[in-house]
């Protein structure tokens, strides 16, 4: 159902409580962030919000402060984690390891290349924290979000526990450390493929009777 009544002139949206308001304009809002970073206009996203304009304004000081909102959000996301729990385990292991590189790599390139767009404000954000404004930006918690990728990607190595050598949960954290680094490093002389970090998770560096 429609959160708002085609009335033959511009849709009036339904009235909602402030902070439901807030969390429905930064759901809209974030995807526009991603195809138009800082340029995104408060046009744009009343659009995607079905609402007027001046409603934004109604629960955000500014764009700067909705933005600001997106970003905590995005910054608390498991998103990337619940993806990688989505790879079938049912498939063999390094078709499964393959699909989860794919997936961190262009998640951090998506993500990568907002935070350059955006720089400029995230400056601004980072000037009101320093001011103690309570709706200023909070810095992400990578441990965090490394954590639940880790714990994400031990669940690819569960079948074959067997197998291994190490736990799941150790070969998850080592995983998502190679494959992060591997993503940031394309394009350079000495990038690694996923092949390249597959074969070294699963076969090691080592050949022959050495290894």
């Amino acid at each position: 159902m429609k959160d708002t009544e085609t009335t033959g002139k511009r849709q009036r949206a339904t009235a909602l409580p402030p902070e439901e308001r807030k969390k429905a304009i930064v759901e809209a809002t974030i995807p526009l962030l991603f195809d138009h970073g800082a340029s995104v206009t408060t046009k744009q996203i009343a659009e995607a919000a079905g609402i007027a304009e001046g409603t934004i304004f109604r629960v955000f000081e500014d764009k700067l402060d909705l933005i600001g909102a997106c970003m905590n959000k995005l910054f608390a996301s498991t998103k990337g984690a619940d993806e990688l729990r989505k790879i079938p385990l049912d498939q063999p292991l390094p078709d499964r390891l393959e699909q989860a590189i794919t997936q961190l790599a262009e998640g951090g390139q998506k993500f990568q290349k907002l935070m350059e767009s955006i720089g400029p404000l995230m400056h601004q954000l980072h000037e009101r924290a320093h001011a103690g404004k309570d709706n200023s930006i909070k810095p992400p918690d990578r441990a965090r979000t490394l954590q639940l990728m880790g714990e994400a990607a031990a669940d690819l190595f569960r079948p074959e526990t067997d197998r291994l050598r190490v736990s799941p949960e150790k070969l998850g954290t080592i995983f998502v450390g190679l494959a992060f680094m591997s993503a940031f490093q394309r394009g350079t002389d000495h990038a690694m493929t996923s092949q390249d970090l597959i074969s070294v998770l699963l076969d090691g560096a080592l050949t022959g009777e050495e290894a």
